[in-house]
Order: structure tokens, then sequence, then C-alpha cells
């Protein structure tokens, strides 16, 4: 477990920032007013603008970034590590840069709106 915890760590922060960008995408493309037809009926609030999405978007956007959340905290706590700077055979050059590309991105597309 010590040896997935790095990896299990970014991937929880790059989840945390890909529901936020869903979030975001959902604000931007999503209807304004409730459809019965398609099933877009749970009112989603961006500061005062209302969307609708379905029931299943609305679980994933209120609970995906608590549980990013909770999850990075668990393997914080199962680990107890105490130098979180992992050694080169836990963590590959290429994999390093992968995560953070993908953070970054993520973090991007947030606060930019990239299209």
């Amino acid at each position: 477990m010590k040896r997935a915890a790095p990896h299990l760590m970014a991937l929880t922060g790059i989840g945390f920032f890909a529901c936020l960008g869903y979030f975001e995408y959902l604000a931007r493309t999503g209807p304004t007013r409730p459809d019965t037809a398609t099933g877009l009926v749970v009112r989603m609030n961006d500061h005062g603008y209302y969307f609708y999405v379905h029931p299943w978007q609305g679980w994933l956007l209120n609970a995906g970034p608590f549980a990013c959340v909770g999850a990075f905290f668990l393997v914080a706590a199962v680990t107890q590590r105490t130098s979180w700077r992992p050694t080169k055979a836990d963590f590959p050059r290429w994999l390093k840069w992968l995560y953070l590309a993908a953070l970054l991105a993520s973090i991007a597309y947030v606060f930019w709106r990239f299209p």
C-alpha cells in the first residue's frame, strides 16, 4: 500500500479537478429549464445561475469532490508515511510528468474554461 500511496493521492487530486471541470462544463452547456422528457430534472446552482442535469450527474457533482478529498486523507491516514517523497522505484519519471500534465490540464480547464 505504501508504494501505491503517491499514485492514489495523485489520482484523487486529478479526480477532484475533473469533477470541478465537469461541473463547469455542464453549467455552460446545460439547459436552464427542467426537461422531464430527457430526464434533466435535478437543479444545480452556479452562483445564482441555475441549470438542470440528470439525477446521476447531480449525485456525481455533489459527492465527487468530497469523495476525492476523503479518499486523499484516507490514503494519507492508512499509509502514515513520514516522508511523502516517493523513491524513484515507486514513482517512475514518465508517470510523474503524466500526473502533473493531467492535473495542470484539469486546473486550466476549470479556471480558464477552455472549450
